[in-house]
């Protein structure tokens, strides 16, 4: 193995990470679109303020199906949260405006971050990783989604525990994350064998 290999490697992972993140965040997006439009369909509460049972269940089931969805006990965006702290450093504050913009440059750069290492993980990897590309990308995309979401952003106290988020963000989440790894995988191989 070359060490030049390892640097093209780590080029074609920096691109197809970035790549890979723009796809999930639309992939993310159009889920979101799509949550959106079924909170028009929960029940508003009767005339007298109050909510009938199946009110209330309807509006269980759409706030455990809409992961934009802050709970009471959902904690804020967490690359937003990272972005505030970095700035925190230089005693200024983020407006939400910034917050926001803030978070996506966090969230674009740990996505491009990663396909790097993942690009120079493939040089390292047995043959069989670099000639199955969304086999591969998928695994690094549940590793990921396992390494990040479910253990160091909880642990970080970023995110609740994972026994407190509801289901449907855990597979919103592992489902972001497969999209990212299947097409870093895929585009990853493609700039690598363009090099």
């Amino acid at each position: 193995m070359k060490n030049n290999d390892v640097w093209k490697g780590c080029a074609a992972g920096l691109a197809g990470g970035l790549a890979a993140t723009l796809v999930m965040t639309g992939l993310q997006n159009a889920w979101n679109s799509v949550t959106d439009r079924s909170k028009e369909h929960v029940p508003k509460a009767n005339g007298n303020g109050t909510k009938s049972i199946s009110q209330q269940l309807a509006e269980i089931r759409y706030a455990e199906s809409n992961p934009q969805e802050k709970t009471n006990s959902a904690k804020e965006n967490p690359t937003e949260t990272v972005a505030a702290k970095v700035v925190s450093v230089t005693g200024k504050q983020l407006s939400k405006q910034g917050k926001k913009t803030g978070g996506a440059v966090v969230h674009y750069a740990f996505g491009t971050i990663m396909g790097g290492l993942y690009g120079v993980a493939l040089e390292l990897a047995p043959q069989w990783h670099r000639r199955n590309a969304i086999p591969s990308g998928l695994l690094m995309g549940g590793a990921l989604f396992a390494a990040a979401d479910e253990v160091a952003l909880p642990a970080m106290q970023l995110t609740d525990s994972p026994a407190k988020i509801p289901l449907s963000m855990h597979v919103y989440g592992l489902a972001s994350h497969l999209v990212y790894g299947a097409t870093a995988g895929l585009l990853i191989k493609a700039f690598r064998k363009a090099m």
